[in-house]
């Protein structure tokens, strides 16, 4: 058997070093970006991690070592959204040019067209994709709500009464001999009792016809009907 001294001389020890390190005693640090290894006039940075380094690619250019040519608007990597139209501009950069309607880098917001307040007379404005639509308060109608309803133009009331239009309702200007939300009520003027001395009363629409009893006559009766003149003293 070989004495001990005899590897040592013949075979004498050394470091094997962790990644990053060279040199007899691995005190040396590599620069790992010697070797050039970015391609396509990527920069070159060495990791913070000891034995790494990191490659910047220029314009349409990816992967670990700038390797790979893409295009920014392309799939996977198109970020504009909504059917918009992706351009690669000269830095590599996307620029998303939106449709109608939406807004943002990637087109990925819904204008308000509602923010304008389009809807008149406190009608409710409800946005949509590049479009809006008006709910009108009660009493109103048209795209904007811009128009007030005529409640009178369907005739509402009755036995020739007069209709007023007013904001969402409507008022009955009754005829003599009728009452009522539409003048739709016959007033029976007989419930008074206005034919005197025993008449009759009859009711008519709009009026009254009073029967006089024998020996009365006009409109309500009360005066007396005589065969002769009539001589007062």
């Amino acid at each position: 058997m070989l004495p001990l001294f005899f590897f040592f001389f013949f075979f004498p020890s050394r470091c094997l070093c962790t990644a990053g390190w060279t040199g007899p005693d691995c005190s040396e640090d590599i620069n790992e970006c010697d070797s050039e290894p970015c391609l396509n006039g990527a920069t070159c940075y060495e990791s913070v991690k000891q034995g790494q380094f990191v490659c910047i690619c220029p314009p349409f250019y990816t992967g670990d070592f700038c390797h790979q040519r893409f295009s920014p608007c392309e799939l996977p990597y198109n970020p504009c959204i909504n059917n918009s139209t992706c351009l690669a501009q000269a830095d590599g950069n996307p620029m998303c040019i939106c449709k109608t309607g939406y807004e943002g880098t990637y087109c990925e917001v819904n204008s308000d067209e509602c923010i304008s307040h389009p809807c008149q007379n406190e009608g409710l404005c409800v946005d949509g994709v590049n479009s809006y639509r008006c709910s009108c308060q009660h009493g109103f109608t048209g795209t904007l709500c811009e128009m007030e309803i005529n409640e009178c133009l369907s005739r509402p009331c009755k036995n020739n009464g007069t209709c007023v239009d007013l904001i969402n309702r409507f008022i009955c200007n009754c005829a003599p001999g009728y009452y009522g939300s539409l003048c739709e009520i016959d007033i029976n003027e007989c419930e008074t009792l206005p034919c005197l001395n025993g008449g009759s009363c009859i009711n008519r629409l709009g009026g009254y016809q009073c029967f006089c009893s024998p020996g009365f006559t006009g409109i309500v009766h009360s005066l007396p009907q005589w065969g002769g003149l009539f001589h007062g003293f």
